[in-house]
């Protein structure tokens, strides 16, 4: 079996602290740095990491430099395919630089290398996850009629725009499951604050093929827009979460091919607690320290 990642890719240029900067200390040291594929490289490691025995390949596009090239040298080394990957001459390839202590994440800086799909190969694939739906101005609702197999989507956004808004919610109608973050649940209901999750998830549910899966640090809702399923969340405590959301993703695209059979709470729970244990055993290590 086949995963194709769509969208978002981009170098992650990390630097781990021991605490924020405040209004005391305007700067602070980090105590390492390391380089990472981000965005879909997170979740394209997970899968190939604790999914071995399926294909994941990615769709998108990075500059034709340095960065572009060592994004398409990582993923092939590590088993995925990098066919789907165009380097666009003219464009740099997209970089974040970020910084983070235990349990925050400050993203300080984001550049994007935008996606142009009709120059990519479109791999067949019995699932398609689209990375940061809402960030990929590329596509219409439409072009998710040419794709076989079951979609997916995943959001970036937790102020999206008009335009923005409306675009998704033509969107959503061919989407087999949702999973986005509470905020990102806030601005696509927009509804005012103080309206219960579980609502929300029952009318975001309800536009949807499958299930709509919000998720926060402690709590997870999934609805089909007939049924609401509330599990709670133990959060990790002393570790770098940078990409959870991400590697979410992954573990439950991977478990919901592998146990087609299991219910959505099961499979839930399952991606949830491969995504902790992945979370605790992949902190970042102190070989490219600075």
């Amino acid at each position: 079996m086949k995963i194709a990642l769509h969208g978002s890719i981009m170098v992650d240029q990390v630097y781990q602290v021991d605490s924020f900067a405040d209004r005391r200390h305007k700067t602070t040291c980090a105590t390492k740095s390391y380089k990472q594929v981000g965005a879909m490289g997170n979740t394209a490691r997970l899968l190939r990491n604790r999914f071995p025995q399926l294909e994941t390949a990615c769709v998108g596009s990075v500059g034709q430099d340095e960065n572009g090239r060592w994004i398409i040298d990582t993923l092939k080394e590590s088993g995925v395919i990098t066919d789907g990957i165009i380097e666009i001459d003219w464009a740099h390839t997209s970089t974040g630089t970020i910084v983070v202590d235990d349990d925050k994440t400050s993203i300080v800086d984001i550049s994007a290398c935008r996606w142009h799909p009709i120059s990519n190969p479109l791999p067949e694939a019995d699932w398609h996850h689209f990375m940061y739906l809402d960030d990929i101005h590329s596509i219409e609702p439409g072009y998710l009629d040419n794709i076989t197999g079951i979609k997916s989507a995943d959001l970036c956004k937790a102020e999206p725009t008009a335009d923005d808004l409306s675009r998704l919610y033509g969107f959503l109608p061919k989407l087999d499951y949702l999973i986005i973050a509470h905020q990102e649940a806030d601005a696509l209901h927009g509804s005012p604050l103080g309206v219960p999750m579980e609502t929300k998830a029952r009318v975001l549910g309800a536009m949807v093929q499958g299930y709509v899966i919000i998720h926060d640090k402690f709590n997870i809702y999934a609805s089909d827009g007939d049924s609401v399923v509330h599990m709670t969340n133990n959060p990790l405590e002393g570790i770098n979460v940078l990409g959870a959301g991400d590697f979410f993703a992954g573990s439950f695209i991977g478990q919901s091919l592998l146990s087609p059979d299991h219910g959505i709470v099961e499979r839930i729970k399952c991606a949830h607690s491969i995504t902790e244990g992945y979370l605790s055993e992949n902190q970042p290590i102190d070989s490219n320290s600075g």
